[in-house]
């Protein structure tokens, strides 16, 4: 079997698993059911899918293809680093204004950026744009190169500055990303107080999530070139250390096996492939990652309430019921 086509197959394949499933139901309910001006978070760690369920949000969201001058519902960029790697949200800006169609940056159907104008314009433009073409939501993939600036200080400010576009045009953003976005935006009281998160985790190594894990790793195994009595179920411990329990990187070291297969010279896959295409040191910062992310994400339980101590020493007086006299003699001649 040509390794090309196989690698094709698993690109496009489209498994859709519990995890998926419910952070792409979640997602969506957070924002057709926020207030306006407020931010939904989708965070999870690498490779677990984020981009897959932004792409099918805005589908959900769009509905049908629109027509030129007909409302433009929803807009979707990626936070790239432009500025000698860090991040620019005025370019951010741009792209969102490029993404509108703005007319001022197309030219034929070509872009043609205009990279003198200052933020100020490209804040004042995009609002004048969101507002026109009645954009209620706006998703920002890869939300977490907005921490990468040039100084500590200004990280906070450049997610106060993508809350403030949806607060003045009365906007929905989702900012889809890494899990070191959440401590950025736990951070910030302003951004709590309209935050909603979701949590794209990865499958947990409990019997359950496990099960979960395993059909995955069946499905990819119908597509996969074994050579007889190798498979991924069958290496299924080595397979969820090596992939932290995320698909995306149980996907993309299936194609990284094929690749040295067909280096080698092999025509059938073994689990030799796997082991000899991922080193152990690059799962440590993506461990580390997930390890902060789940620290992190412990959800909110109320504390029990605890009974109020009454003392119970001897010492302490009875009251007697009201209108009941304590028995004892009455004073001789009445006094008062």
């Amino acid at each position: 079997m040509d390794a090309n086509f196989v690698c094709g197959r698993i690109r496009a394949l489209a498994i859709s698993h519990p995890k998926y499933e419910q952070c792409l139901g979640l997602t969506y309910s957070h924002l057709v059911m926020a207030q306006e001006g407020s931010v939904v978070v989708l965070a999870g760690p690498t490779r677990v899918g984020k981009t897959t369920v932004t792409n099918a949000i805005k589908a959900m969201l769009s509905g049908a293809s629109v027509a030129n001058g007909d409302p433009l519902p929803v807009v979707r960029v990626d936070a790239t680093t432009t500025d000698q790697g860090f991040m620019s949200t005025r370019y951010l800006k741009i792209r969102l204004l490029e993404e509108l169609g703005h007319p001022l940056f197309h030219s034929a159907g070509k872009y043609q950026p205009r990279f003198s104008m200052s933020e100020s314009s490209a804040q004042l433009m995009l609002n004048k744009a969101i507002r026109a073409l009645r954009t209620r939501f706006i998703i920002i993939d890869e939300a977490h190169h907005l921490l990468e600036t040039k100084s500590t200080r200004l990280i906070g400010s450049a997610l106060d500055n993508i809350k403030c576009i949806g607060n003045e045009c009365g906007a929905v953003v989702l900012l889809s990303g890494g899990y070191k976005l959440l401590g950025t935006c736990f951070e910030s009281a302003h951004l709590n107080g309209r935050l909603a998160l979701v949590d794209f985790s990865r499958y947990l190594p409990s019997d359950a999530e496990v099960h979960h894990f395993d059909m995955i790793l069946m499905t990819l195994d119908e597509i996969l070139p074994w050579v007889q009595g190798h498979s991924l179920i069958r290496h299924r411990d080595l397979i969820y250390e090596g992939s932290l329990g995320c698909y995306g990187l149980v996907q993309g070291w299936a194609m990284r096996a094929l690749a040295t297969m067909v280096g080698q010279g092999h025509r059938r896959l073994k689990i030799a492939h796997f082991i000899e295409s991922r080193y152990r040191e690059q799962l440590e910062p993506i461990r580390a990652e997930i390890e902060m992310g789940e620290r992190l994400l412990t959800k909110f339980r109320s504390p029990p309430i605890a009974a109020a101590a009454v003392p119970t020493t001897t010492s302490q007086r009875r009251c007697a019921r009201p209108g009941v006299r304590k028995l004892g003699r009455d004073v001789v001649g009445g006094a008062l």
